[in-house]
């Protein structure tokens, strides 16, 4: 096989050389983007499947607390971040150690992002409850 390169006038020469030992700056550009993307979307998934259920959870049972002073129990909730979605089971609300005010088996709540715009409020695409009881004060001391 024959050298190309010494058959070429130096100038080329040196050109291709530095070519080859340059590095391709709008690949690296490129990777690097491409990781702090990957990155982001990680950190948001796992705020979103993982803490955001732990943090939701506290707050809706200091707020019912709070503002209700009734008791709230949760079993479990589970937060999709991607489609914006919550779901709640086993809700009960009780005051003291009457029955249940509110129980719910499942809670289903889906945020339309593009219809709620900016300033103009929340406007849910779907809510959802499952075996869903209400009790009345009436019907409270009645029992």
């Amino acid at each position: 096989m024959r050298d190309t390169s010494s058959a070429l006038p130096t100038s080329q020469a040196r050109d291709t050389r530095a070519w080859k030992v340059m590095p391709n700056i709008r690949g690296r550009g490129f990777l690097l983007a491409l990781l702090v993307i990957t990155v982001a979307v990680a950190l948001y998934a796992a705020a979103g499947f993982l803490i955001a259920p732990h943090i939701l959870e506290r707050k809706l049972v200091a707020l019912a607390d709070e503002r209700l002073g009734e008791k709230l129990t949760v079993e479990k909730i589970k937060v999709n971040p991607f489609a914006l979605s919550i779901e709640i089971l086993g809700l009960r609300l009780t005051e003291g150690n009457q029955p249940a005010v509110l129980a719910a088996r499942r809670l289903y709540i889906n945020l339309a992002l593009l219809s709620s715009g900016f300033g103009r409020g929340w406007v849910l695409s779907d809510a959802q409850a499952t075996v869903c009881k209400f009790c009345s004060s009436s019907a409270r001391t009645a029992a």
